[in-house]
């Protein structure tokens, strides 16, 4: 049987007899012992160790491995058919048809759920003819006892590794006395770089009962974020700040004016990978900066900030550099330093909105409309579908109401200026 104490021995801290690192070791005793493939799997079906003689499974378990993630056609057809429901609520392994359940050729699985008293760590899955007899059944369980230990002590692991990477990046990006000794710590001393900022609504998450909460789906994310910059983008460094999960993107000094767009490609890239489970992310890129020092990533994390924030005013758009949204972000901040001021006094659209709430008219639609139509009034009109005379008799009344000589350019640009600001603090 595998389960047994916590030992040491030869200097190398063991978990029943197995190197505490090494969850492929204890994949293969598994696998061995049941005589099939076997995958240790957290609870978002990603791969965490695997057994050999995997392609003795089948077409999906192959993908599985490559891509150290159940493939999600895969695991959908499982959700919908109760799968981990019942695999949860079990503390026996199931039977599992996947070839009826999923509609292709293979293997069925028996799965275990992996149990640190009451919480569910992940599950073992093992490719099978048929279901097993009792005595490999009763191995499955006492397996799922040892995963437990090497779950729990990866899991102590991942996190503190994560909050350690996410004080070194909160640090080098704050522009304190800290920041310096943090950015050689992550390696990104004298080297150009750009921020990126990730952040999830919180209406990503849904209500289904064992779905993930919006702040679960927040960390995922950002792990998967991480995972994926350090492959396409090799030395990025990101990490879970608050609500933001900032990730700080090195560049080669030959490509520092292409480096956000280099940003925004491996952003792109990866929620197309991962669409499926990645609704309500947007992602915004600072400027590049030629040196890592403080000040300059600070300036590129605000840049990020800002265009997060313009992002989130434009539902449908899910990534930008800041030089895309920069004028966006600029009125943003008009309208910030507007509304701490108490508003534009006595602007000619605020004039307008006050006299059609107490007149029933629609006079800030029709000064608008015309603004936007460059002053052609035939444009204008149709957009509202109003004759052209009603039109223009409105527009005279809209400016002898807000006091507006219409062919004044300043107030033109003012008025555009205020509605443009009304209109980013109300999307």
């Amino acid at each position: 049987m595998l389960a047994g104490s916590i030992i040491g021995g030869a200097g190398e801290e063991l978990l029943a007899g197995f190197p505490a690192g090494d969850s492929f070791a204890l994949a293969n005793a598994i696998g061995a012992l049941l005589e099939a493939p076997i995958t240790i799997e957290d609870r978002d079906s990603q791969v965490l160790a695997f057994s050999g003689r995997q392609d003795e499974a089948d077409r999906t378990r192959i993908q599985t491995v490559l891509g150290r993630a159940v493939p999600q056609h895969a695991r959908h057809a499982q959700e919908r058919a109760g799968v981990f429901k019942r695999l949860y609520a079990s503390d026996k392994p199931i039977f599992v048809d996947t070839p009826l359940i999923e509609g292709v050729a293979g293997l069925p699985r028996v799965a275990t759920a992996v149990r640190a008293g009451d919480q569910v760590l992940g599950s073992i899955w093992v490719a099978v003819p048929g279901p097993l007899g009792p005595e490999k059944e009763h191995m499955l369980v006492d397996a799922a006892k040892v995963v437990a230990l090497h779950l729990l002590r990866h899991r102590v692991g991942v996190d503190v590794d994560r909050q350690v990477r996410a004080d070194l990046v909160a640090t080098a990006l704050a522009e304190g006395p800290a920041a310096p000794e943090a950015i050689e710590r992550l390696r990104l001393a004298h080297r150009p770089v750009t921020v990126m900022a990730m952040a999830v609504s919180d209406t990503a998450a849904t209500s289904t009962p064992g779905a993930p909460t919006s702040r679960q789906l927040l960390e995922r994310t950002a792990d998967a974020l991480s995972f994926h910059l350090s492959v396409v983008i090799p030395g990025s460094v990101a990490a879970l700040v608050g609500d933001v999960c900032y990730a700080i993107v090195p560049g080669s000094a030959p490509d520092t004016d292409d480096l956000p767009e280099k940003a925004q490609s491996a952003a792109r890239d990866f929620l197309h990978r991962a669409s499926d489970g990645l609704t309500g992310v947007v992602l915004g890129i600072g400027r590049a900066v030629n040196s890592a020092g403080p000040a300059d990533l600070a300036r590129s994390r605000r840049d990020a900030d800002r265009t997060l924030r313009a992002l989130r005013q434009r539902p449908g758009r899910r990534v930008a550099r800041y030089s895309e949204v920069q004028v966006d972000a600029l009125l943003l901040d008009i309208g910030d330093l507007l509304h701490n001021e108490g508003g534009l006094l006595d602007g000619p659209i605020q004039q307008l909105r006050t006299y059609d709430q107490g007149n029933g008219t629609a006079l800030v639609d029709t000064l608008t409309a015309w603004l936007d139509s460059l002053g052609n009034v035939l444009s204008a009109s149709a957009s509202l579908d109003v004759h052209p005379n009603t039109f223009r008799y409105r527009l005279r009344r809209a400016a002898e109401i807000a006091g507006m000589d219409l062919n004044d350019p300043e107030k033109r640009f003012a008025a555009m200026l205020e509605l443009r600001t009304m209109r980013a603090d109300s999307p």
